[in-house]
């Protein structure tokens, strides 16, 4: 019976150690080059991400059509920002251009990394690929 009860506790015990979360996401996944096609307004995307630190990141957007940001989707828009990754979740703080001469702006944009490798984002639930 004692035997039995080990083996019980024991495979608890191992159940236990199976069931925990993964480890938190840092800059470095979500370094590198995305891309994507803006769900609002079908124009083209390019993010480039670069780990600055444990969870820091730096950040360059490129959109072919800033139909959010500059108000048309025949606008370029350029973005810069710095951003903290915590758990799976990717803030950057951006000053916008866009480059029809339209004051500059800012925005605040969230990405989630996904189990699947790709980004959401909370803006437009753009899916950004590598």
């Amino acid at each position: 019976m004692r035997r039995k009860v080990i083996a019980l506790l024991a495979t608890g015990l191992m159940t236990v150690g199976i069931a925990l979360p993964a480890p938190a996401a840092t800059g470095s996944d979500f370094a590198g080059q995305w891309t994507s096609t803006d769900a609002a307004d079908g124009s083209n995307q390019l993010l480039r991400l670069v780990a600055q630190g444990p969870n820091g990141v730096r950040a360059t957007l490129f959109d072919d059509g800033g139909s959010i940001a500059c108000g048309s989707v025949d606008i370029p828009v350029i973005a810069i920002g710095e951003g903290d990754v915590s758990g799976d979740d990717l803030t950057i703080d951006y000053r916008v251009k866009c480059l029809d001469g339209t004051p500059a702006s800012t925005a605040t944009v969230v990405y989630t990394l996904q189990p699947d490798g790709t980004l959401t984002e909370n803006i437009t639930a753009t899916v950004w690929t590598r």
